[in-house]
């Protein structure tokens, strides 16, 4: 479409008149005083008069109008000329006439300057208008700030002593001045942490950190103490992250993001076993495999920093073990999660406990019956039991959903009745409907089936599935696999030992 300059105009307010055919009506509006106050009771526009009150009328983006005859009718902007012809004349909307009047009253200075006269752009017709009216309200003409993006906005106006309440008077349509305040503080504090990983550094200031998820963390009283962190009531840092301990703990924090193991719904509501575990490993707790006894496979730090020729071992248990086995010396007969097979990963290490399941190396498949399978699905069982989930992650998600899918077909293929066929998703449909009331199975199908906010990014959803499969822009991690896992085994367990056909009686 080519560049068309329309003409801008200053014109009298109470000469502007409403589109009685606008697109926000059910149907054409027999009148403009209807408009008014259609637009009023089912468009919010007392909040719209609100806002004009409070922060100025901005004419940023003018109003669009088409003289239609002999009148300039308003084809963009109907909520803001409501608002602002029924501020000056309140009797125009009746039913909302006692709102406006106590809004008059509270913002009386800022009343007295409302505008009688604004500008707006003019169009020859309605046919002009259009494209733009589609890239308004049906594109995306302006991208909303995200809060990291909010924070940076608000703390680049505390400038020349500018305290935060005065801001606050200021920036009114701010809800929470000292939210994005200590948001952006500690934003900036991540990018002064001298990490040792390179990596962790450049993910803590990049926007893959997403500090509304990260505020979940840093805002709890304990977190902030393992960290060395305080705030002022104005949202300012009075300490940051300055100690080995404090850097340690905030590092085993990030980690958890970057990998998926903590976000808004995972791993930081207080009182829980993983929100226990995870303060307990930030403070290198011994009993946790974090401290004092070798490596803590999340961080890749060792508890004291002490080589293996002290007599600090490798922690077995760890995904970094080898790495650090050989980063401090250890011999090459020394036992390590490098060296564990898959038998061995599923069994006790000399002298200690089990391994916990997500710090495996290998995906524990007991319990499922091989002996009934077609040989194709066994050979995929057999392989995705001996992926090495360090190396090989990605590859280890994407067969483990082929085996799902191929078990729900090969389960309904042997049964009577019609086949599964199709992908992940329409073969899940019939698994709904059949067993979604079954107690033992709803967590794995809800999980499987999810779609709302998050799912994309929640290990064993099939949105996660389909992402680690066909985009280049998502990453995966040993420990998200097992989380997939976990999700879909209960399904996969009972289809799989689901398969006999039902004895047709004679």
């Amino acid at each position: 479409m080519a560049y068309a300059q329309f003409p801008i105009e200053e014109v009298a307010v109470r000469d502007l008149v409403l589109d009685v055919s606008n697109y926000r009506f059910p149907v054409d509006q027999p009148t403009e005083s209807a408009a008014m106050n259609y637009l009023f009771a089912a468009h919010g526009v007392l909040g719209v008069a609100r806002i004009i009150l409070r922060d100025g009328y901005v004419d940023n983006e003018l109003p669009l109008v088409v003289e239609e005859a002999g009148h300039l009718v308003i084809l963009e902007g109907n909520r803001r000329l409501s608002a602002l012809r029924a501020l000056l004349d309140p009797s125009l909307a009746p039913s909302f006439q006692t709102e406006l009047d106590r809004l008059l009253r509270r913002y009386a200075p800022e009343a007295a300057d409302l505008p009688e006269k604004i500008r707006v752009m003019r169009f020859p017709d309605r046919e002009s208008a259009a494209p733009v009216l589609a890239r308004l309200h049906i594109g995306e003409s302006k991208k909303a700030w995200s809060l990291d993006e909010q924070a940076k906005f608000v703390l680049a106006q505390l400038t020349d002593g500018l305290t935060v309440e005065v801001l606050k008077e200021q920036l009114p349509a701010i809800k929470d001045v000292v939210r994005l305040v200590r948001m952006g503080r500690v934003r900036e504090m991540l990018r002064q942490v001298p990490f040792e990983d390179p990596s962790l550094a450049e993910y803590a200031s990049s926007d893959r950190l997403a500090m509304s998820s990260f505020e979940y963390a840093y805002r709890n009283a304990d977190i902030q103490a393992a960290i060395g962190v305080a705030f002022d009531d104005t949202g300012h840092l009075t300490s940051t992250t300055s100690t080995p301990a404090h850097i340690t703990a905030l590092a085993r924090l990030l980690r958890g993001f970057k990998s998926g193991e903590l976000n808004t719904r995972r791993g930081l509501k207080p009182g829980t076993e993983e929100f226990k575990r995870l303060l307990a490993e930030m403070r290198g707790d011994a009993s946790t495999g974090a401290g004092n006894s070798g490596t803590n496979w999340y961080t890749g730090a060792s508890g004291n920093d002490r080589s293996a020729s002290n007599g600090a071992g490798p922690n077995t248990g760890g995904y970094d073990g080898e790495k650090t086995a050989r980063a401090h010396g250890a011999s090459s007969g020394s036992a390590t999660a490098g060296d564990e097979s898959p038998a061995a990963a599923d069994g006790e290490q000399k002298g200690r406990g089990p391994n916990k399941p997500e710090t495996k190396k290998y995906l524990d498949l007991s319990g499922i019956d091989e002996s009934q399978l077609p040989l194709p699905l066994k050979h995929r069982i057999r392989e995705l039991r001996r992926i090495d989930l360090v190396d090989f992650p990605a590859a280890a998600a994407m067969l483990t959903r082929s085996v799902l899918e191929a078990a729900i077909k090969e389960h309904y293929g042997i049964k009577s009745g019609p086949a599964a066929t199709g992908t992940l998703g329409t073969v899940m449909t019939r698994v709904t409907n059949d067993y979604g009331q079954d107690g033992q199975l709803a967590h794995a199908i809800s999980t499987i089936n999810r779609t709302k906010k998050g799912a994309s990014t929640t290990p064993g959803t099939g949105e996660w599935f389909n992402l680690v499969a066909h985009s280049v822009n998502i990453d995966v991690t040993a420990q998200q696999v097992h989380q997939a896992w976990r999700v879909v085994f209960p399904l996969l367990r009972f289809l799989l030992q689901h398969l006999t056909p039902p004895v047709v009686a004679p």
